[in-house]
């Protein structure tokens, strides 16, 4: 997949010290009613229209879905729309040397404008002859052919940043500024009476993705995430293939929890009706572990025990319900038992005036 992020840096110097801050608005709006990718399978994507003016698309996918040929972008408006543009109309056109509000303008024809891969293409090369301040006879080189690709994944990590840093540079002049997904695309349109609007295109390009009954996590450039990821704070892991677990995982000799979500689970968590513990990293705890000052076993396969639990020649009681090591005395099926401070159970002695037997019960 061809990243052009880079192509767009020089474009963005001309245009820092170019470009005014607003635009004035007049009071009557340019409506633009659709967005539209015509792809070369034969099939469209439709920009979801949240509210007037306000559209969103939705492009994560793999490496497959970014190699997918974009036959033609285009937008709807009223049959008295003019232009749309991604520069202010109060943009002037001598200050953009080389380029021209042509590079940036797109004209409506019956009510639709159309950037197709031609002009796509024309876009592309002249920006990377002006970044390499030379005239390129073949760019065979760089694009792997004499013409630039105008695919789904060009559009995603070229056009869509460069297109949506503009407002940001335009304000505070920063060449460094760099926009990350999801990226908002301003638009001026245009009418025949000198009416102007904007519009904003809302990309999202990297993210979660439902597919073949699995979730994954792709990045602006089609490619999965695998091993762990955090997201919102929360941390999933995926596999090889880039298929997001749940349940139980095995990650460098340790175990983690995902929940049903993904979402790695920490601190006490009931599975199949026992209980764990994990520690704030995920990983499964074994042995004693110290909860909230209180004791607790929790055998080899992670699981709390409950009950009596002998260990090193030694009887301990865990709560038959919570688990938690008990202490001092104790009535356990109708008869009395001690435990010293560090759990283990008294046997065949006197704890003040009262004997134990050896199965640790008082005699009474």
């Amino acid at each position: 997949m061809k990243r052009f992020i880079g192509l767009a840096s020089l474009l963005f110097m001309f245009l820092m010290t170019a470009l005014p801050a607003g635009v004035s608005h007049a009071a009557a709006i340019v409506p633009l009613s659709g967005i539209t990718l015509n792809l070369g399978n034969g099939k469209t994507i439709n920009a979801n229209q949240v509210k007037e003016n306000q559209f969103t698309l939705d492009l994560v996918g793999d490496q497959k879905f970014g190699n997918t040929n974009i036959q033609s972008l285009q937008f709807k408006s009223t049959s008295s729309a003019v232009s749309i543009s991604l520069l202010p109309p109060t943009a002037n056109p001598k200050d953009l040397a080389p380029f021209t509000k042509d590079d940036f303008d797109l004209q409506f024809v019956n009510g639709t404008a159309v950037l197709d891969a031609a002009k796509y293409a024309n876009w592309v090369k002249r920006v990377t002859e002006e970044v390499y301040g030379t005239k390129l006879a073949n760019l065979s080189n760089l694009f792997g052919s004499a013409n630039p690709s105008f695919t789904i994944g060009d559009f995603k990590s070229g056009m869509v940043p460069a297109a949506a840093a503009l407002p940001e540079l335009m304000k505070n002049k920063d060449p460094n500024y760099e926009p990350v997904s999801p990226y908002v695309i301003t638009f001026y349109l245009t009418d025949n009476k000198g009416n102007v609007s904007t519009a904003t295109l809302t990309v999202k390009t990297a993210g979660w993705k439902y597919q073949g009954g699995k979730w994954y996590y792709f990045d602006d450039f089609g490619d999965f995430q695998t091993g762990w990821f955090n997201d919102g704070g929360k941390w999933y892991f995926f596999d090889d293939n880039g298929v997001m677990k749940t349940g139980w995982v095995k990650d460098g000799g340790k175990w983690y929890y995902l929940n049903g979500n993904g979402a790695m689970a920490t601190g006490w968590v009931k599975v199949n009706g026992k209980w764990y513990y994990l520690e704030n990293s995920g990983a499964m705890k074994t042995g004693w572990v110290k909860v909230s000052n209180k004791w607790y076993y929790f055998d080899n396969s992670g699981a709390m025990k409950t009950g009596w639990f002998y260990m090193s020649g030694k009887w301990y009681y865990l709560d038959s319900v919570n688990g938690d090591m008990k202490s001092g005395w104790v009535k356990v099926s109708n008869k009395w038992y001690y435990l010293y401070s560090d759990g283990h159970m008294a046997a065949n002695t006197k704890i003040g005036s009262y004997k134990l037997g050896k199965d640790g019960a008082w005699i009474k």
